[in-house]
C-alpha cells in the first residue's frame, strides 16, 4: 500500500512533464511553420491544422489559437476573394472565443 502512495504522485509527475514537452515540440513547430508559410501558403493550411488538433489535445490554448490564426490569414492570402474573407472572419471569431 505504501509503495502505491508513493507511485501514484511519480506518475502524475512524469505525464505533466511529457505533456510539457509535447507542448514545447507544438510551439518549435510553429515558428517554424510561421518561418517557411511564404514559400507555399496552400500547404501550410493543412500543417496549421493538424498542429492545432495536436495541440488542442494536450490543452495548449495558445498554440492551437496561433494555428487557428494563421490558417485564416493563409486563405486570405491565398484567395484574396469575399468567400475567404468570410472564412477568416469565422476562423478569427473561434479563435477569440477559446481565449
Amino acid at each position: 500500500m505504501v509503495t502505491f502512495c508513493f507511485l501514484l504522485p511519480s506518475m502524475h509527475n512524469a505525464q505533466s512533464n511529457e505533456q510539457e514537452a509535447r507542448k514545447i515540440l507544438y510551439r518549435k513547430e510553429l515558428k517554424l511553420y510561421e518561418n517557411e508559410i511564404g514559400n507555399n501558403p496552400k500547404a501550410y493550411i493543412s500543417k496549421f491544422n493538424t498542429l492545432r488538433e495536436k495541440s488542442l489535445k494536450d490543452n495548449d490554448w495558445e498554440v492551437a489559437t496561433d494555428c487557428l490564426y494563421h490558417k485564416s490569414c493563409n486563405f486570405y492570402y491565398i484567395n484574396k476573394s469575399d468567400s475567404s474573407v468570410v472564412t477568416t472572419q469565422k476562423a478569427i471569431e473561434e479563435a477569440s472565443n477559446m481565449v
